[in-house]
């Protein structure tokens, strides 16, 4: 049996080991080791900046698909291209709706895009329309936000820049909304 495990350090000196084999944390009584928690996978999240008055001022939010110049956002896969927000669109591909698909731009740069068919999908996870609310858990973690309306759930990943709608009764996706992702950003004084 081969066992490879991965150590995490936490940002207050706590010790945390993920196991893929076992799909869960480690705590110290599994590995005989002092200071280490354990904690479901669903728990790890990207850190949070404090909020409160003399913390805020250190940091800004900003609506954008590109940090470090790195490209953050989410990529549907349309008619084999890939579609991007806060780009141009590929050769081919026009804004509007067209086959359940509503793409939204402004000087030809893509601002948002609602899917209600098949005919799309995400990149690399494959997560489409029809797919189960445990998929997108499994792909994307917990929802930064989520909440009920008469006969949906949305489960909002602003941080990523996606939406999903799913049916309250199956647990369906039914639509997918891909956005400019707002992010958080240290705020540098000059």
């Amino acid at each position: 049996m081969k066992l490879i495990m991965v150590i995490l350090i936490g940002m207050s000196g706590n010790v945390f080991a993920f196991d893929p084999d076992a799909e869960k944390l480690k705590g110290s009584s599994d590995l005989g080791l002092s200071n280490i928690q354990a904690i479901q996978p669903m728990d790890i999240k990207a850190p949070v900046p404090p909020i409160n008055e003399n913390v805020s001022n250190a940091f800004r939010s900003e609506q954008t698909a590109y940090a470090s110049g790195r490209y953050i956002g989410m990529i549907l896969i349309m008619d084999d291209k890939l579609v991007r927000v806060d780009n141009r669109l590929p050769k081919g591909i026009k804004c509007g709706n067209k086959n359940g698909i509503d793409i939204v731009c402004d000087e030809g740069m893509v601002k948002k895009i609602t899917v209600k068919s098949r005919k799309a999908h995400l990149d690399r996870t494959h997560v489409n329309i029809g797919c189960s609310l445990e998929d997108i858990i499994r792909f994307y973690g917990r929802a930064e936000e989520a909440y009920f309306t008469e006969d949906k759930l949305v489960a909002s990943y602003k941080r990523m820049g996606i939406d999903f709608e799913l049916d309250k009764e199956t647990k369906k996706i039914t639509k997918i909304e891909i956005y400019i992702p707002i992010i958080t950003l240290p705020a540098f004084s000059h």
